[in-house]
């Protein structure tokens, strides 16, 4: 099944366009989207990803094209707990351990996962796009073009990003 894709996202930037969501359908065609869409980095940020398409040969293919397209795209992914990926998502760790220089993976210290919250299920791409779930445990969320709207996420999620650890390391033996 394809997912869906609304029009209004695929849209020129500029217009700035908020699109809401509620089915999973949506979530994906919309990450699909902005996937498609970005010029130059990627952040991505779950509790677990568990939600995520991430083994969807769509998205995966989608992703590779981004971090081949110029080496300085750079793919950004902070979870909680990324325990279940390796075995869950076989696909999606071939195009990380492909794309290891630019493609990085870190894990929220438990110190801050207070901080990281449920409402931390997004995509934020080129600081301007967001594809964000309201809830990470509902499917509610919305799409928009607005670095205003992603600025604030795209701040905690650098703080974030600071205090983390590096996982999902890109060979099985933990070598870069």
């Amino acid at each position: 099944m394809q997912p869906e894709s609304d029009p209004r996202l695929a849209a020129d930037a500029s217009a700035f366009v908020r699109t809401p969501f509620d089915t999973r359908a949506a979530f994906v065609g919309h990450l699909q989207e902005a996937l498609r869409r970005a010029q130059r980095e990627v952040w991505l940020a779950d509790r677990d990803f568990a939600d995520w398409p991430l083994a969807d040969p769509v998205f995966a293919s989608t992703l590779q094209r981004f971090l081949r397209d110029s080496p300085a795209n750079q793919l950004r992914l902070l979870a909680l707990d990324s325990e279940r990926i390796p075995s869950a998502v076989p696909r999606f760790m071939q195009v990380i351990r492909a794309h290891a220089v630019n493609a990085q993976c870190r894990v929220v210290p438990a110190h801050a996962a207070a901080r990281f919250g449920d409402s931390c299920s997004m995509l934020i791409a080129d600081r301007s796009l967001l594809v964000r779930r309201f809830h990470r445990d509902h499917l509610r969320g919305a799409a928009e073009f607005d670095p205003a709207a992603a600025r604030p996420w795209l701040d905690q999620f650098e703080t974030l990003w600071e205090e983390s650890s590096a996982t999902l390391a890109a060979t099985t033996l933990g070598l870069g």
